[in-house]
């Protein structure tokens, strides 16, 4: 008997420590019980309360008094839990404004008046400052091999490194464009052709779909194997910079008929315009011929030059035919001073139309003249036959 009494007692004493360590179940539960010795503990919900559970409540109060208190102080907990988590969600959220309100004002700082006027004089200043170092460099004057100076027109004066920078821009990047003429036992070519590509060979097109693209005038190949050697020395001369204008000459002239290639660095930059100064050349300019779309490029030497009609892509166009025709005349007929043979044809809007005309009055003129040979033979047969 004793030992029954006291393995219930021990039972209780089991059932009363495992209640004391399931104190932190969750109230989300609806109903949480432990059965032993046909007893129920029952947890104190409203809705457990409401339950019917056939368990007397006199042999329940203790453990319910006991979950109760032990629910309060679980509660407790959580509110602690909560309020420390509330506090640091709060202290996040008070660094987090802070961080806007720190972003706000270096916008503000950023798009200020004092800011933008700080910006500006440093760049104005960084720019100022790197041309005049650069053109200080390159205003350098000239200097023999041994490392004297060469004196010049700008000797002496406080800004001549400044002045011969300026000039050097400005003037062709050498003063002899051509090398020296080539002396026999080599053949120099009597006449110098010196051509412009855009707008005379080439067509620069641009779509979305292939970007930039250059079309090849009709009469290249023909125009070129007239032109060569030995009636003239084939120069390319135009204001497209080496880098883009390089690929292009190759891919026109496959054969070599071209001998030199100049390009914008050649060139003296004059009111906004790349003009193409012949005296550069290193060639009697009485034996040059320029072709070109834009007078203003031979501004300095209208006479050698010869303006033709900008080419805008036309399939049918013939002009480079005609000026072949046109040259190789000019070239086999031994002109002295070509000058004045472009000076008579510039006068018209349309030379090639002009000489073509020329041509045919020429031919009409020839023929004419052969006639009357013909018609004079012809009585001086009849008179000795008589």
């Amino acid at each position: 008997m004793c030992s029954g009494m006291r393995s219930i007692s021990k039972s209780k004493f089991a059932v009363r420590k495992l209640l004391q360590q399931c104190v932190t179940v969750s109230k989300l539960e609806p109903c949480i019980g432990l059965s032993f010795c046909n007893l129920t503990v029952m947890q104190s919900t409203p809705l457990c309360q409401n339950m019917s559970t056939g368990v007397r409540t006199r042999n329940i109060n203790p453990r319910t008094e006991h979950y109760i208190a032990s629910d309060v102080k679980c509660t407790s907990v959580r509110q602690k839990s909560d309020s420390v988590l509330h506090e640091s969600y709060t202290a996040q959220e008070g660094s987090d404004q802070k961080e806007e309100k720190k972003e706000e004002k270096e916008k503000e700082w950023y798009q200020s008046s004092t800011f933008k006027g700080i910006a500006a004089v440093t760049a104005t200043s960084l720019t100022v400052g790197s041309l005049a170092y650069l053109m200080h460099v390159q205003g350098e004057p000239m200097r023999t091999e041994s490392g004297e100076i060469i004196d010049d027109e700008f000797t002496g004066k406080w800004n001549g490194n400044f002045s011969r920078a300026i000039q050097r821009y400005i003037n062709p990047s050498r003063e002899q464009l051509l090398p020296e003429p080539l002396q026999p036992p080599y053949y120099q070519p009597p006449y110098t052709l010196v051509m412009e590509i855009t707008g005379v060979l080439l067509h620069p097109e641009w779509t979305y779909e292939t970007g930039w693209r250059f079309k090849k005038r009709p009469g290249v190949d023909y125009f070129f194997s007239k032109v060569c050697p030995p009636l003239f020395e084939v120069v390319i001369f135009t204001s497209e910079g080496g880098m883009n204008a390089d690929p292009l000459v190759n891919n026109l002239d496959p054969h070599g008929a071209v001998m030199y290639r100049l390009y914008r660095d050649s060139t003296k930059y004059v009111n906004g315009h790349h003009v193409k100064d012949l005296s550069y050349l290193n060639r009697d300019l009485s034996k040059v011929i320029m072709i070109d779309c834009n007078e203003k490029s031979f501004q300095f030497h209208a006479r050698n030059g010869l303006k033709l009609k900008k080419w805008t892509g036309d399939n049918d166009d013939k002009t480079l035919i005609d000026l072949a025709n046109f040259l190789q005349v000019v070239g086999s007929s031994g002109v002295e001073d070509v000058r004045t043979v472009m000076e008579y044809y510039s006068r018209f809007d349309d030379p090639m139309g002009a000489f073509k005309e020329n041509q045919r009055k020429l031919e009409e003129e020839k023929q004419r003249r052969l006639a009357v040979a013909s018609s004079q033979d012809q009585k001086k047969n009849w008179f000795w036959r008589k």
